[in-house]
């Protein structure tokens, strides 16, 4: 009688223990997949604030190729090989992958980064700001804006979304919680671009939308 007691009462605590194991898949599964659609908003919507949709160099289905900007150099001087800026941004120049647009009354033309040097002292420069030698393939005018941007590519594919540098490997932003084809971009407009997400059994809407006049940051 005891061990037939304990054998219930065993059978009783594992099957409990099963149960809480699956409410902890699916809550865990829930999380992650939450997570994944709010990072994809996010990102999405951050790139485009600092875009025109000229900066949309292509897009399909599952994929968005752009100009990603990084970073603005204001001009503050200039040396022999290059134009001293006051830089902000989400990270400093990198020669390797960035390139430099040039904005200002009338203009807009891209150039090519050879070399961004630190060049403390050479301007006076404003909180969170940092003095660099930017060298290019032409000099920019003193009165421009110098939008730092890389080439690369967001992808909605294989059940993540995903970010392209150039030529190199899609290294995935989010978790594999967004079911394919489903989860896609629609269109590009003057203003925007709509893109709709379907996870954990849900289909959404979306539309990651450009100032008309982008800023930084």
């Amino acid at each position: 009688m005891v061990m037939t007691l304990s054998s219930i009462v065993m059978a009783v605590i594992a099957g409990i223990c099963v149960a809480q194991m699956k409410l902890a898949r699916v809550a865990a599964e829930q999380v992650a997949t939450a997570e994944a659609v709010r990072t994809v908003v996010s990102v999405l919507g951050g790139e485009a604030r600092r875009m025109h949709s000229a900066d949309v160099r292509a897009w399909s289905a599952d994929s968005l190729a752009v100009r990603a900007f990084r970073g603005a150099g204001l001009p503050c001087g200039s040396t022999g090989g290059g134009v001293i800026v006051r830089y902000t941004g989400d990270r400093l120049p990198d020669p390797a992958k960035d390139s430099v647009l040039i904005v200002g009354a009338g203009l807009e033309y891209a150039l090519l980064l050879f070399d961004a040097s630190p060049a403390p002292g050479l301007c006076a420069a404003l909180s969170g700001e940092t003095v660099l030698e930017l060298t290019t393939t032409g000099t920019p005018p003193q009165d421009a804006v110098l939008l730092v941007f890389e080439s690369g590519s967001y992808h909605l594919t294989t059940n993540a979304l995903r970010y392209r540098i150039g030529a190199g490997g899609r290294q995935p932003l989010t978790a594999e919680a967004l079911r394919h084809p489903f989860s896609r971009f629609d269109g590009l407009t003057q203003d925007g671009v709509s893109f709709r997400i379907e996870a954990g059994g849900r289909q959404a809407m979306y539309a990651a939308m450009f100032t008309p006049s982008p800023v930084w940051p």
